[in-house]
Protein backbone atom coordinates (compact mmCIF):
# COMPACT_ATOMS: atom_id res chain seq x y z
CA UNK A 1 0.00 0.00 0.00
CA UNK A 2 2.80 2.43 0.87
CA UNK A 3 4.54 1.81 -2.43
CA UNK A 4 1.34 2.52 -4.36
CA UNK A 5 0.75 5.72 -2.42
CA UNK A 6 4.29 6.85 -3.03
CA UNK A 7 4.02 6.19 -6.77
CA UNK A 8 0.74 8.12 -7.03
CA UNK A 9 1.97 11.08 -4.99
CA UNK A 10 5.47 10.98 -6.46
CA UNK A 11 4.01 11.31 -9.95
CA UNK A 12 1.69 14.05 -8.69
CA UNK A 13 4.70 15.90 -7.31
CA UNK A 14 6.55 15.49 -10.61
CA UNK A 15 9.32 13.36 -9.15
CA UNK A 16 11.60 11.75 -11.70
CA UNK A 17 10.66 8.17 -12.61
CA UNK A 18 14.10 6.97 -11.48
CA UNK A 19 13.56 8.47 -8.02
CA UNK A 20 10.09 6.93 -7.75
CA UNK A 21 11.52 3.50 -8.60
CA UNK A 22 14.44 3.90 -6.18
CA UNK A 23 12.29 5.02 -3.27
CA UNK A 24 9.70 2.36 -4.09
CA UNK A 25 12.44 -0.27 -3.74
CA UNK A 26 13.43 1.15 -0.37
CA UNK A 27 9.83 0.95 0.81
CA UNK A 28 9.60 -2.64 -0.45
CA UNK A 29 12.74 -3.49 1.54
CA UNK A 30 10.73 -2.86 4.73
CA UNK A 31 8.61 -5.93 3.96
CA UNK A 32 11.70 -7.94 5.02
CA UNK A 33 10.80 -10.93 2.88
CA UNK A 34 14.25 -11.24 1.29
CA UNK A 35 17.73 -9.73 1.63
CA UNK A 36 18.44 -6.75 -0.59
CA UNK A 37 21.74 -5.82 -2.22
CA UNK A 38 21.38 -2.06 -2.73
CA UNK A 39 22.97 -0.09 0.13
CA UNK A 40 20.08 2.40 0.34
CA UNK A 41 17.58 -0.45 0.53
CA UNK A 42 19.68 -2.21 3.17
CA UNK A 43 19.85 0.93 5.28
CA UNK A 44 16.10 1.47 4.94
CA UNK A 45 15.39 -2.12 5.98
CA UNK A 46 17.78 -1.87 8.92
CA UNK A 47 16.36 1.40 10.23
CA UNK A 48 12.90 -0.13 9.98
CA UNK A 49 14.10 -2.95 12.27
CA UNK A 50 15.86 -0.66 14.74
CA UNK A 51 13.09 -1.18 17.30
CA UNK A 52 14.06 -4.82 17.64
CA UNK A 53 17.26 -3.68 19.32
CA UNK A 54 15.78 -1.33 21.91
CA UNK A 55 15.98 -2.26 25.61
CA UNK A 56 13.67 -5.20 26.27
CA UNK A 57 11.12 -3.14 28.19
CA UNK A 58 10.62 -0.91 25.15
CA UNK A 59 10.62 -3.89 22.79
CA UNK A 60 7.95 -5.60 24.93
CA UNK A 61 5.87 -2.41 25.14
CA UNK A 62 5.80 -2.22 21.34
CA UNK A 63 4.64 -5.85 21.38
CA UNK A 64 1.82 -4.84 23.72
CA UNK A 65 0.86 -2.06 21.29
CA UNK A 66 0.78 -4.60 18.46
CA UNK A 67 -1.49 -6.84 20.53
CA UNK A 68 -3.90 -3.94 21.09
CA UNK A 69 -3.88 -3.23 17.36
CA UNK A 70 -4.82 -6.86 16.73
CA UNK A 71 -7.27 -7.21 19.61
CA UNK A 72 -9.82 -8.64 17.17
CA UNK A 73 -7.57 -11.71 16.69
CA UNK A 74 -8.16 -14.56 19.17
CA UNK A 75 -5.37 -14.99 21.73
CA UNK A 76 -4.08 -18.33 20.49
CA UNK A 77 -3.98 -17.22 16.85
CA UNK A 78 -2.19 -14.02 17.83
CA UNK A 79 0.42 -15.86 19.90
CA UNK A 80 1.01 -18.36 17.09
CA UNK A 81 1.38 -15.57 14.53
CA UNK A 82 3.67 -13.51 16.71
CA UNK A 83 5.85 -16.53 17.45
CA UNK A 84 6.11 -17.27 13.74
CA UNK A 85 7.14 -13.66 13.09
CA UNK A 86 9.84 -13.82 15.78
CA UNK A 87 11.15 -17.15 14.53
CA UNK A 88 11.40 -15.83 10.98
CA UNK A 89 14.00 -13.31 12.13
CA UNK A 90 15.74 -15.76 14.45
CA UNK A 91 16.28 -18.19 11.55
CA UNK A 92 18.19 -15.62 9.54
CA UNK A 93 21.99 -15.69 9.65
CA UNK A 94 21.84 -11.98 10.58
CA UNK A 95 19.02 -9.51 11.16
CA UNK A 96 20.79 -6.34 10.06
CA UNK A 97 22.24 -6.07 6.56
CA UNK A 98 24.60 -3.13 7.02
CA UNK A 99 27.77 -3.26 9.06
CA UNK A 100 26.69 -0.16 10.96
CA UNK A 101 23.43 -1.60 12.26
CA UNK A 102 24.88 -5.07 12.67
CA UNK A 103 27.55 -3.70 15.04
CA UNK A 104 25.13 -1.41 16.85
CA UNK A 105 22.00 -3.56 17.07
CA UNK A 106 22.41 -7.25 16.24
CA UNK A 107 23.22 -8.63 19.69
CA UNK A 108 20.38 -6.87 21.49
CA UNK A 109 17.88 -7.68 18.75
CA UNK A 110 18.83 -11.37 18.90
CA UNK A 111 18.41 -11.34 22.69
CA UNK A 112 15.04 -9.58 22.48
CA UNK A 113 13.69 -11.89 19.79
CA UNK A 114 14.89 -15.00 21.63
CA UNK A 115 13.41 -13.88 24.93
CA UNK A 116 10.08 -12.95 23.37
CA UNK A 117 9.97 -16.27 21.47
CA UNK A 118 10.53 -18.17 24.75
CA UNK A 119 7.74 -16.19 26.41
CA UNK A 120 5.32 -16.84 23.54
CA UNK A 121 6.19 -20.56 23.51
CA UNK A 122 5.48 -20.74 27.25
CA UNK A 123 2.21 -18.85 26.78
CA UNK A 124 1.21 -21.14 23.92
CA UNK A 125 1.88 -24.21 26.07
CA UNK A 126 -0.74 -23.02 28.58
CA UNK A 127 -3.47 -22.36 25.99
Amino acid sequence: ESIGLFVIHGKGADLARERIVRVGRCIKATIHDEPVSDRNEQFTADIDLFGLSRPYEHFAAVGDDIRREYQHVPDKAFVEGRLKFLQTFLKRPVIYQTGYFYQKCERQAQCNLSRAAREFKAKLATM
